[in-house]
């Protein structure tokens, strides 16, 4: 049953990204097609892992069935991303290893010729709402988990840490007591 739930899940993922690839001739229909992804989004359908829409979007080892869509479908996909979130989907949600969607974009390691996939998901999902400081459960934040100088720069260039997320890190960085 696992198994099956996950082939649904991406082949899911599939049909929202063949989405954001077709022409968009009809209004009518444009918001038709974003009421049925933002009803996906809202089952939160997740894989064994606990990777939601949005992290296999942004992954770029999410799968992808050779025989019917890999001439259409190539992750991580930006495009997708952006439909996601405006759809509703949630920026901070995490797997079983807590790791946010930003945790695993920065790993991306095609960033010399796909440069601008890397920066527009990690502008989207910033701007969405994803948190630069969130902790895995290894211990390590999205800057942490960077496998390449690009997409440091790039979370480092947009790194705007409010005074409470200080806060917060200290809290955890000293294993304070804090409640409330």
């Amino acid at each position: 049953l696992q198994e099956e739930m996950e082939n649904n899940v991406l082949t899911s993922l599939y049909l929202v990204m063949i989405l954001t690839k077709i022409s968009k001739k009809e209004e009518k229909a444009e918001f038709a097609a974003m009421q049925e992804v933002y009803k996906l989004v809202q089952l939160n359908p997740v894989t064994s892992t606990g990777s939601s829409l949005l992290h296999l979007t942004v992954n770029q080892q999410t799968p992808v069935d050779d025989f019917h869509t890999n001439e259409v479908c190539k992750f991580p996909c930006s495009s997708t991303t952006k439909l996601l979130l405006q759809a509703g989907a949630d920026p901070q949600a995490v797997d079983r290893a807590k790791n946010t969607p930003l945790h695993l974009i920065v790993t991306y390691t095609k960033i010399v010729s796909d440069f601008l996939t890397l920066h527009a998901i990690v502008m989207a999902l910033l701007d969405a709402g994803a948190h630069i400081d969130s902790v895995n459960s290894a211990g390590q934040t999205p800057l942490d988990s960077a496998t390449t100088g690009v997409a440091e720069i790039i979370l480092k260039s947009q790194a705007d840490i409010s005074l409470k997320c200080l806060a917060a890190q200290s809290v955890r960085k000293y294993n304070i007591n804090y409640t409330g």
